[in-house]
Parts: structure tokens; sequence; C-alpha cells
């Protein structure tokens, strides 16, 4: 009986076996010609094998650089490792097509040696596009990973530094997940992560948990303003406090509200403040009030006193003018010139009373602002003052014409004309006024070529009843220079002398271009 035999094993080729894989394979002799393509390298470089058998590997398919430039052929690691019979693995490199495009390649260079002399190599490679745009797309998502994660940082510490107290809930009961620095200084000490919003304001439960209950489930933002709270801080108690607030809606990628972000502004210094504020202001203006009545009153009684001691002087200046007449020739000449000095008095005692009216007048009342053209003003001045002939009043150019206060504007040039023509100490005084331009005011000045005023005297010049001469030389109650002092610098302006003994006398004020309108008294 003969014993069957087994199937003879098909015998597969190697060559067969190179033809059916995927990756890319030519052989290459010791000069670096192609002598074996399989399938693959063909389709993937684009050329017939046949095209390609006993062509130089380098000249066909590895010949120019990524940036386009030539490769040279002693740079070519592929070459290089079949001289050295070495095996070499490669990943940075450009394959080129029969159509002259390229595509990245990873391969293996295995050399084949006799006798430890190499005689040719097999290359294995494969289209890298793929690899390389997964690796692109990788660190990508790595950088941006890595600028979420710093954005993230970021925003958790701009978050912590908010100068406002901010924190959000989650879920219909409002439990807070987080919340910054100012929160925690705002409630106090105690740890508030994970407790409900009604725990940490229990004070204030029902009308916070209504107002975040209705962002929950509305969608709609929440605003408040000075709302008091009451919070628990530590042993201390209660403490009381007023908040500016929003209630913000947080919301998923389908828009579903998940939670609420409280953003709170603590105005309790605010409220507080605005509270003393607003009886200091009530208390003001009872004192204004007050004040107001007490002007009024002293008003009338400058009024009265005015009359009541001036109605003396003129009883007393009749009788001097009754025993004039009486006696007649019998008059001696040392009684007559007593009766002309006891007028003199009585004419300085009723300038003394105007003087003090006005004074007191200047810091309490404000006139009608109206168009004043000083030209004409000063030309008012002067026919009131009557100036001898021999005196000469230069007017310069450019006086203004502007809305302000007639009446103490006058008062100043007629106080500051009229005490240079008393005080200039020649007959022949030059008074010269002029004025500049000087930002938000006019710089006006009265100068004179009389005597002048020692630098000692500048400053006391401007204080009540002074005067550098005697008043029985001169005639005057000693308050023009006050007064001008006065209205110029209840209306913001400032005076100013320049003068030295024997060189005349210029004074200077500051006028606003604009003035605040008053009541007219």
């Amino acid at each position: 009986m003969s014993v069957p035999h087994p199937p003879a094993t098909p015998h597969v080729s190697y060559e067969l076996i190179l033809q059916s894989i995927g990756e890319g394979v030519h052989g290459l002799d010791a000069q670096g010609r192609i002598t074996f393509v399989n399938r693959s390298a063909s389709e993937m470089l684009g050329w017939a094998a046949e095209d390609l058998i006993g062509e130089p590997q380098h000249r066909l398919i590895h010949h120019t650089r990524a940036d386009g430039a030539p490769y040279p052929e002693s740079e070519c690691p592929i070459l290089s490792a079949l001289r050295e019979g070495r095996s070499f693995h490669g990943d940075s490199d450009l394959f080129w097509r029969k159509d002259g495009s390229s595509f990245p390649v990873d391969y293996v260079v295995t050399p084949i040696c006799q006798a430890d002399v190499p005689v040719g190599a097999v290359v294995a490679f494969r289209d890298a596009t793929a690899r390389q745009r997964a690796v692109r797309q990788l660190a990508l998502e790595q950088a941006r990973r890595s600028e979420g994660e710093r954005l993230s940082k970021e925003l958790q510490r701009v978050f912590m530094q908010v100068p406002a107290a901010v924190c959000t809930t989650r879920g219909a009961d409002h439990v807070i997940e987080t919340a910054n620095g100012r929160y925690h200084q705002l409630v106090g000490a105690a740890p508030v992560i994970g407790k409900t919003m009604r725990e940490v304001f229990p004070e204030s439960s029902a009308a916070l948990t209504d107002a975040l209950d209705r962002v929950y489930t509305s969608g709609q933002p929440h605003t408040g303003r000075e709302e008091r709270r009451v919070w628990e801080r530590g042993s201390s108690g209660p403490e009381e406090g007023f908040v500016n607030f929003v209630y913000q809606p947080l919301t998923d990628v389908t828009g579903a509200v998940h939670g609420v972000m409280c953003h709170f502004v603590d105005v309790t210094e605010l409220v507080r403040s605005r509270g003393v504020i607003e009886a200091h202001a009530e208390e003001l203006q009872r004192l204004t009030q007050s004040l107001s009545r007490i002007n009024r009153e002293l008003d009338q009684f400058a009024y009265v006193a005015s009359h009541d001691l001036k109605a003396p002087l003129r009883g007393i200046a009749s009788l001097a003018n009754w025993i004039e007449d009486d006696l007649g020739q019998k008059l001696g000449a040392e009684s007559r010139q007593h009766l002309v000095l006891l007028r003199s008095r009585v004419n300085r005692m009723e300038t003394l009373i105007d003087g003090l009216l006005q004074y007191s007048r200047a810091g309490r009342v404000r006139n009608r602002v109206e168009c004043v053209d000083v030209k004409a003003l000063l030309h008012d001045v002067l026919e009131m003052l009557a100036p001898a002939g021999d005196v000469v009043i230069q007017i310069g150019a450019g006086m203004p014409t502007f809305d302000t206060e007639r009446v103490p504007l006058q008062q100043v040039f007629q106080n500051l004309v009229g005490n240079a023509l008393k005080h200039s100490g020649r007959p022949d005084v030059t008074i010269t006024v002029s004025v500049r331009d000087a930002g938000d005011f006019y710089e006006f000045s009265v100068s004179d070529n009389g005597v002048g005023i020692p630098l000692a005297f500048h400053s006391k010049v401007w204080e009540m009843f002074q005067t550098l001469q005697p008043r029985d030389k001169v005639e005057g109650a000693g308050m023009g220079l006050a007064l001008v002092k006065k209205n110029v610098e209840n209306r913001g302006g400032r005076v100013s002398l320049e003068s030295a003994d024997g060189s005349g006398a210029t004074f200077l004020f500051l006028w606003p271009k604009h003035v605040a309108e008053g009541a007219d008294e």
C-alpha cells in the first residue's frame, strides 16, 4: 500500500512579495542606478518601471531640495549609505514625481554587500504627507491647548484681581462655584465655595433668591443699585452694607442656562458719605438762609444808621450857617475859621458814613450784569470828579466793551482816579488809564506823575482809614482803596501797586471778563 505524498507548497518569489506591499521599494546598484521598482513605487513616482530601470535614482527622483535648490550627490544620504555600506533612516526628505511635483517621504536604505563590499542597496519608502499633516495638526492642537491654558490662567488671574466682588453659581439652588478675592473680603473670612447664596446671605435670602431665580429661569440679566445686604463677618456679628450688582446668566453651548455670575460693587461708604453730605447740605442751606436774612437786616440797619447819623450832622452844619449869619460882621476871623473847620468835619463825617455803607455792601451785593463800554464809563467818572482845568487825563487805546457789573467797576475807577487827583501833590498832574489782555481777565492800570508812595506803605494803603497825608491837609475818609480791593477781590481779581517815593504811582487791578450774574439789590 502506497503512502500518498503531501501536496507541494507553492513557491512564492520575493519579487511577487515586493510587488504586493504598500510601501514603495526600489533597488540600486553600486553606482546608484535603479535595478528594481515595485508597483507602489511606480505609482507614487508616476514613472513606469521600465522607464526607471538603469537610470540614476538621484537624477530622476531625488535631485532638488524643498527650497528649490539643487541637491548635490555628495550630500545625498541615500548615496552616502550605499557607498559606506550602512543602513540609514530618513524622514525629512522629498522625492520628485515625473510631472515635476514632489512629496515628503519616510525611507530606509539597506545596503547589499558581498565580502563586506557594498554592491547595491534597497530603498523602501512611503508617502509622509498624511503623517506630517497629522504632526502639524498635533502641534497646532498642542499650541492651542497651551494657549488655552495660558488664557485660562490669565482669565483666572484677572478674575481674582477684578476691582469688584465676583462669584459664579451653578444650578437652581445657586451653589457658589468660584469667588474672587474681593468677594471673600465682602462676605468675610468664612468659606463660601460649595455653599448656596441663601446660606451666605441669610438676612437677604428672600429678595436675593427671588432675583437669582428669575435670572436662572428667564435667561435675562438683573441689576440693582444700593441694595441693603447683611453679612456675617465672624465674631463681630451681622454687618450692614450696600451694593450695586449685576446678575448675569451663564449658558452652555446649547444656550441653556446652567448658572449665574454675580457682580457686586460695595458702595457702603458712598451711601454713608452721601448721607453725611446731604445732612451737611441741609445744614448749609439753613445757614445760608439765616445768613441771607442777617444780610438783609444788616443792609436795612446800614441804611437806617446812615440816615440817623447824617440827620444830626446836617443839623450841626445848619447851626454853623445860622451862627455865621446871625453874628455877621461881629464874628471874628478865628471864629469864622472854626466854623469852616466845623463844616469840613461834618462833610468828612458824611463821607465816612457813605464809605462805610458802600464798603459793607461791596462784599454782599451783586449787581446786574450788563454790557459796559469802559471808555464811556471812564468819561462818566471824569464828569463826576470834575478835575481842575490844568489836570491831564489820558485814556489809553483798546478799552473793552464787555458784559460785567457796571456799578462796582465804576466805583473802582472813581476811587483810583479820585485818589490820584487828591494825592498827586502837584497842580499839573497827569493821569493815564490803560488796559491789557490778561487771559481770563482785563488788567487795568491807573498811573499818575505824583509824589509816589514809599515801598513800606504799599500794603498799608489798601487798609481801611489809612491815608498818607493828614486829613486836615487832604480831605478823605481813608476808605477808597479798601473799597477798591474788596470790589476787585470779591470778583476773583487782584490789586497791586507799583511806586517809589517821588516817582509817581501805578495802581493795577485784574477784572474778570466773565462775571456771574447775581441778584440786583
